[in-house]
Order: C-alpha cells, then sequence, then structure tokens
C-alpha cells in the first residue's frame, strides 16, 4: 500500500518538473490518470504497519527506494510522452487530423521530452539497482537473490538501457522511440506487480 502511494506521488513530482519545463498542458491528461489508477490500485492492498526489524534497517532502503522510484517514474513520463507521440504521428499522417492534432505539441517536443526523461531516469534507475543490490547484501548477505522483483527490475532496466543505446548510436527517434517506452512501461508495471506479491 505505501510503496504504490508513493510511487503515485512521484510521478506527480516528475509530472510537475516536466510541466514547468516544457509547459505543455496536455501532458496532465496522460500522466495523471496513471498516478490515480495507481492510487486506486494501492486502495484495494490491505495496510500494514509493521516497522522493519532492526537488522533490516539501513540507509540503503531509503536511497534505493526513493531513488527508484523516482527513476521508475521518469519511465512513466516517458510512456506518456510515447504515448501522445503515436497519437500525434498519427493525426499528422491522417488526412483528416481529429482533435488531438492541435491539442498535442509537435513531434520533435515529445521527442525531445521522450529522451529528456529516459536520460533523466536510466541513470537514476541504474543506481535505484546498485543501491537495492547493497541493500540486499546488508540484509540478507546477498547482492543478487534471482527474486523476480530482481529480475523483472533488470529486465525493465535492460529495455531502456537498449533504448538510450538505440537513440544514443543507432538514431533512433520518434515513433520506434515511443514503441520501445511503451513496451519499458509494461515491464515497469510487471515489476511492481512482482514487488507486491514477492
Amino acid at each position: 500500500y505505501g510503496m504504490i502511494i508513493l510511487f503515485s506521488w512521484t510521478i506527480i513530482l516528475v509530472y510537475l518538473i516536466a510541466d514547468i519545463k516544457y509547459r505543455i498542458p496536455t501532458l496532465g491528461s496522460f500522466i495523471i490518470p496513471l498516478a490515480f489508477l495507481a492510487i486506486s490500485c494501492a486502495m484495494l492492498l490491505p495496510r500494514q504497519n509493521q516497522l522493519l526489524r532492526p537488522a533490516l534497517q539501513s540507509i540503503w532502503l531509503g536511497l534505493h527506494v526513493l531513488i527508484a522510484f523516482l527513476g521508475n517514474a521518469a519511465f512513466v513520463l516517458t510512456f506518456g510522452v510515447g504515448l501522445m507521440y503515436i497519437i500525434q504521428e498519427r493525426q499528422v499522417k491522417s488526412k483528416k487530423p481529429g482533435t488531438f492534432y492541435h491539442r498535442l505539441p509537435s513531434l520533435d517536443i515529445l521527442d525531445n521530452l521522450n529522451y529528456t526523461a529516459l536520460t533523466f531516469g536510466f541513470p537514476l534507475q541504474t543506481v535505484g539497482i546498485i543501491s537495492g543490490s547493497i541493500y540486499e547484501n546488508y540484509a540478507h548477505g546477498v547482492y543478487w537473490s534471482g527474486s523476480l522483483k530482481e529480475i523483472l527490475s533488470l529486465v525493465t532496466w535492460i529495455i531502456f538501457g537498449m533504448l538510450l543505446a538505440g537513440r544514443f548510436f543507432a538514431g533512433w527517434r520518434g515513433r520506434r522511440a515511443a514503441r520501445v517506452a511503451v513496451a519499458g512501461f509494461v515491464a515497469v508495471v510487471l515489476t511492481y506487480i512482482g514487488i507486491i506479491y514477492y
């Protein structure tokens, strides 16, 4: 419950930062419902007020959670912007653009924001995985236990790492980058499901 609520607030925080910098009014229409959906899902989960055992209390846990959540919130932003890109590209290519055409920003602005969110989120996710490994070693004596949440986090990291490398080395832009961002979001959702049921 608490984890999903915190994740929802980090999504809102990352959205507000992007809104201040880019001033895209319709961005909230794609990001805020995701935060609301996460909060709604959290309400369905049992609320547990258990304190961590003293042996598990570590600064690495707080650092890991905060950094990983911010990285994943940036990936949620790449998803929302990627979705906006796909919709706007279809509007541009159609003979009769619909209502979204005039409400969404240009494809260049969306692609730039997608790249910015990716370059913000990927290093945070990397540090989040490293700090999680350090915490895992502190708490359980191993850096990698092969749990479902660790595997799914690694898959998410690989997807967004491929996207970043593709953009940097292979010139991925536009639709391809937007589609990989959408696929990466699916991995983020699966990671949180894996954490909940771990």
